[in-house]
């Protein structure tokens, strides 16, 4: 199989700034590693940004990343393997893989290269399922700690993030779905595809109608999934006594008027994405098996299809947040 001595990547050259450019196809690390050739990568509406605005690690404060060296971004990936590592016995040359590509050389590119973190998936699944896994399997992390069949479950956010959990928090038995979103096609989008309530945050009062819809008590378990300040606040408030928060969305700005009060009155229980199992293959294989089973069905969540040289605009797009936008991928030849 041939593969090109440069390849087109999208290239962080400095903060603020997402670039097209050539450069050289990444060798393999060691003998542990696979190349890939690309065929489609997601983006992470937040952490991308985020990154290209000067964060030094995934969702980290922007304008923390003293470093000069330009890197590509991108970690939602899938793609077939052209080459490996005399070492390498899980994956063969041919096979497709989904890469959950946090220590790969970067999915914005048309070869990635990794020695970690990928999974081989069947031929049955397509490239843009395969690289919707690696989102998947972190909100899988979130939901198998909060959730228990019969819960009451507030949600913060229905863009990306939060279409996975809407997906997954009914699979997983929630019998009452409050979504909180501003955008009114993402709301209706919400309502139409399993939720049960859905609310204006900036039109009602949250807290008040969530106690409308609990008999005075709050939900068992509320979950941010958009990582704004304001909703780091509001999470403590909706709960119920003894009840459950996710922080799935973490914002990188201080958070105003910020204070534990509701958390050690209600004495709630706060969970971070990743507490029970970190960020390993079994949440990875926990999703595929969800998916070839026919439990969660993620065909509806990509809304724009791009190719690579449109990915610096698209990042204005989701900066914009007018735009009802679920999930980009980018589509290699």
């Amino acid at each position: 199989m041939h593969i090109p001595e440069t390849m087109k990547a999208g290239v962080v050259t400095e903060p603020g700034k997402l670039e097209i450019k050539d450069v050289p196809v990444p060798e393999l690390w060691d003998d542990r590693s696979i190349l890939i050739r690309n065929e489609v990568t997601c983006f992470c509406n937040l952490t991308d940004k985020h990154l290209i605005d000067g964060a030094d690690v995934h969702n980290g404060p922007v304008g923390t990343n003293d470093s000069k060296e330009p890197f590509i971004l991108g970690h939602e990936i899938c793609g077939r393997v052209v080459k490996k590592g005399d070492a390498v016995t899980d994956v063969e040359v041919g096979d497709r893989v989904s890469v959950r590509g946090w220590f790969a050389s970067g999915g914005y590119a048309e070869y990635v290269v990794t020695n970690v973190d990928y999974l081989k998936v069947p031929e049955s699944m397509s490239a843009e399922e395969g690289a919707l896994l690696e989102m998947a399997a972190a909100v899988w992390l979130m939901v198998e700690q909060v959730l228990r069949i019969g819960d009451s479950v507030a949600l913060l956010g229905h863009g990306g993030a939060g279409n996975y959990f809407r997906k997954m928090l009914k699979a997983g038995g929630c019998t009452k779905l409050i979504v909180s979103e501003p955008h009114p096609e993402k709301r209706k989008y919400a309502l139409d595809n399993g939720a049960d309530v859905v609310i204006d945050p900036f039109a009602e009062d949250l807290v008040k109608r969530v106690e409308e819809l609990t008999d005075g008590e709050g939900v068992d378990v509320c979950i941010d999934a958009c990582g704004e300040p304001s909703t780091i606040n509001m999470m403590s408030r909706l709960p119920r006594r003894m009840g459950r928060v996710g922080m799935f969305g973490v914002p990188t700005e201080p958070v105003p008027d910020g204070n534990f009060f509701w958390i050690h009155e209600k004495a709630l229980a706060v969970f971070s994405a990743g507490f029970h199992y970190d960020y390993t293959e079994i949440a990875h294989k926990k999703v595929l098996a969800l998916v070839e089973s026919g439990v969660l069905d993620f065909s509806d969540l990509i809304t724009h299809r791009i190719t690579l040289d449109e990915a610096p605009a698209m990042i204005e797009t989701i900066r914009g947040k007018k735009e009802n936008v679920r999930k980009v991928a980018i589509v290699f030849d």
